[in-house]
C-alpha cells in the first residue's frame, strides 16, 4: 500500500509537470504567432510605403510623359519626335509594370497579414484549451487528495476502532 501510494505521488508530480509544460509550450506558440504577426504587419506597412513611393514615381512619370509630348509637338519637324514617343511609350510600359508588381506585393502582404492572424486566433485557442486542461486536472488533482485524505481518516477510525 506504501509503495502504491508513492508510486500514486509520482504519477500526480509527473502529471502536474507535463500539464506545466504544456502551458509553457501554449504561450511559447502564441508569443510566436504574435511575433508573426508583427513581422507581417511591418512587411504590409514597407509595401505600403513602396507603393506611395511607386506611386510618387508614376506622376513623375506621368509628367516626364506630358512634358515629352510637348517636346514632340516642338521637335516634329526635326525627325526626333518619333524617338522621344518611344521613350515616353516605354517610360510608361516600365511604370504600369511596377504599378502592378507593387499591387501584386500589396496582395501577398495582406495575405500574410491574414495568415498571420489565423495563427494568431488558433493559437489563443490552443492556449485556452491548455489552460481548461490545466484547470481541470488541478481539480482531479484536488478531489483525489481529498479522497485520499477521506481514506486516512477512515483508515485511522478502522485501527482506532480495531486498537479499541
Amino acid at each position: 500500500a506504501k509503495v502504491a501510494a508513492k508510486a500514486k505521488e509520482q504519477a500526480q508530480r509527473a502529471l502536474l509537470i507535463a500539464q506545466f509544460a504544456n502551458i509553457e509550450k501554449a504561450k511559447a506558440l502564441a508569443q510566436e504567432a504574435e511575433a508573426r504577426a508583427k513581422a507581417a504587419a511591418a512587411a504590409e506597412e514597407k509595401a505600403r510605403m513602396e507603393a506611395e513611393k511607386k506611386a510618387a514615381e508614376e506622376r513623375a512619370a506621368a509628367e516626364a510623359a506630358r512634358r515629352l509630348q510637348e517636346e514632340e509637338r516642338i521637335m516634329a519637324e526635326t525627325g526626333k519626335a518619333q524617338e522621344e514617343a518611344r521613350k515616353a511609350a516605354e517610360e510608361a510600359k516600365r511604370a504600369e509594370e511596377e504599378r502592378r508588381w507593387l499591387e501584386e506585393q500589396e496582395r501577398i502582404a495582406a495575405e500574410a497579414h491574414r495568415a498571420a492572424e489565423e495563427e494568431r486566433r488558433r493559437q489563443e485557442e490552443e492556449e485556452r484549451i491548455a489552460t481548461e486542461a490545466a484547470r481541470a486536472a488541478e481539480e482531479e488533482r484536488r478531489r483525489q487528495e481529498e479522497q485520499e485524505r477521506l481514506a486516512a481518516e477512515a483508515q485511522r477510525a478502522d485501527e482506532a476502532a480495531a486498537a479499541a
